[in-house]
């Protein structure tokens, strides 16, 4: 294969635009899974396992085998540079903002309050935790239940150390950027650190945004049914 040829198949592999996806979103997040990749992509598992086995052969995505499951990452410092040039060059050639990719509109940027998550997300989350009765208004305000307990405990929560912190514990803080609440005190900031430290969320340096991983984005969809690729308007929050 000549200079050219050589071009020509990588420019052709990285222009498809679901592979163009899956390299993006491998560029803001690496060692993802096939699984959580179809998710943010919005693809078919077999679609997804064609596309990624033919940029692993172009040498464009790294596959780490970890027992039974496959884990991919770009193959070379040099993709992501070249995946921001292009975005660069289409932002010069246009004379409009161009639309986001699907996985930008999947990330759904929010922001911090505090040391706990707000935004649109945090909203979300908060009526997603209220309806899988992790916590329920009750009589004295509102309550982390039993099962909301467990999921703490399953993030990597200390509940009984949380509780013993000279802070409310739990309530819900008024959004000033929207129409909406999220969870706040002691109990939201240990479900940040918690996500954070699952690999779901990830806060951006030096600010107060917060973006969603390719495995928040399948693992906020499967466990409390939100899907954040149709988040597509107002990604900023």
């Amino acid at each position: 294969m000549n200079g050219l040829t050589a071009i020509a198949e990588v420019a052709w592999l990285i222009g498809d635009p679901a592979r163009a996806n899956i390299l993006y979103a491998l560029r803001d997040d690496g060692h993802v899974s096939a699984g959580d990749l179809a998710e943010v992509a919005g693809l078919a598992p077999s679609t997804t396992s064609g596309h990624l086995a033919r940029l692993a052969e172009a040498g464009l995505v790294r596959i780490d085998a970890r027992g039974r499951k496959r884990f991919y990452s770009l193959g070379d410092p040099a993709v992501a540079e070249i995946l921001e040039g292009i975005e660069a060059l289409v932002r010069r050639l246009s004379d409009r903002e161009p639309e986001p990719l699907p996985w930008d509109r999947g990330r759904v940027h929010s922001r911090m309050c505090l040391d706990h998550l707000a935004g649109r997300l945090g909203g979300q989350l908060a009526g997603a935790a209220i309806g899988k009765d992790y916590i329920r208004h009750s009589a004295r305000g509102l309550a982390l239940t039993g099962t909301g307990a467990a999921w703490l405990g399953a993030l990597g929560v200390d509940v009984a150390r949380i509780e013993a912190e000279p802070r409310r514990f739990l309530g819900l803080c008024p959004d000033w950027s929207r129409q909406t609440t999220h969870i706040g005190g002691a109990v939201g900031a240990a479900i940040f650190r918690g996500l954070v430290g699952t690999g779901w969320l990830r806060r951006e340096p030096g600010s107060d945004r917060v973006a969603v991983t390719p495995k928040g984005v399948a693992g906020f969809r499967s466990e409390f049914g939100l899907d954040l690729r149709e988040a597509a308007a107002g990604g900023a929050a």
